[in-house]
């Protein structure tokens, strides 16, 4: 780490520490501002979990954040994992738009038997996510494709340099990706799971990755993890999936799972329109919520 990196890296430790009073406000423009003095070359090596490894760049705003030992990364996600009621069936967790492997390492803590596939679109942030998997030995299968309601299509994706998760499938992008939907990914590396876990952030297309799991929602206890933005007053995922899919919905907090029957309810939960809030969406035969 050049010394540039190590002083980017101690403002974004003290400013974490300054901030944590005041729940992070403003904490990750202070990280960008920080980033700028590091170097391209300047990583950090974060323990996340009990045992697992994260590298991440100090000029990455977004992942910088995690250098306060103090920040707490989407607490809900993690209440969501810890609480899901366990399945003695044997489980898989599928990482959608996956980045850098957070979640995918850490599920592994969480489910220690679970088979992990971890799909990535953009091709530069697919690399650091295999990286960190080697990292960690993690036996997880890293997928470079992008979610969608069908397999084997090219579709372009668009990256953005200041944004974490980098893509999203749009008319005119950058990159050539293949197509590939959950129920193929069960099918393919899976297939004798009976308790699927699916994280979606893919970037606006969750209904699309969700009709390519029809087999699935079928014939599995499913829970797919969505994030429904503050910025949709109408709330047209969480609306999608309860009525055009059949499942049953769930606000997730860290006071429990709330059910919601409708998008109207779920707009009502959504106070803040630069809020990302997540939602737990179950199969038909799911008992992963009781």
């Amino acid at each position: 780490m050049t010394i540039r990196g190590y002083l980017s890296g101690s403002a974004i430790a003290w400013a974490g520490w300054l901030l944590s009073p005041v729940d992070f406000k403003g904490y990750w423009h202070v990280t960008r501002m920080a980033g700028r003095v590091a170097s391209a070359t300047d990583y950090r090596v974060i323990r996340i979990g009990q045992r697992s490894c994260f590298k991440i760049s100090l000029r990455d705003p977004y992942w910088a954040r995690l250098v306060s030992s103090s920040y707490d990364y989407e607490p809900e996600i993690a209440w969501a994992f810890r609480n899901f009621r366990k399945s003695r069936e044997s489980l898989a967790f599928i990482d959608c738009g996956a980045n850098f492997g957070y979640w995918s390492l850490l599920a592994r803590e969480i489910y220690p038997k679970a088979d992990v596939i971890s799909v990535e679109a953009n091709p530069d942030t697919f690399e650091k996510l295999e990286e960190n998997l080697a990292i960690n030995k993690s036996p997880a299968i890293a997928i470079n494709a992008a979610v969608y309601d069908k397999a084997g299509e090219i579709v372009m994706i668009e990256t953005h340099d200041d944004n974490h998760a980098g893509s999203h499938i749009g008319v005119a992008g950058e990159s050539p990706i293949a197509t590939t939907t959950i129920d193929d990914l069960v099918k393919k590396h899976c297939r004798h799971a009976q308790t699927v876990i699916v994280k979606l952030d893919v970037e606006g297309v969750e209904m699309e990755a969700m009709r390519g799991a029809t087999d699935v929602i079928a014939a599995r206890d499913v829970a797919f993890l969505y994030e429904d933005h503050g910025s949709d007053p109408h709330s047209v995922t969480t609306g999608c999936v309860i009525e055009e899919l059949g499942l049953r919905v769930y606000f997730v907090d860290r006071d429990g799972f709330r059910p919601v029957a409708s998008a109207k309810e779920a707009s009502a939960l959504k106070t803040n329109p630069k809020y990302g809030y997540n939602f737990v969406a179950l199969s038909p035969r799911c008992t992963m919520i009781t």
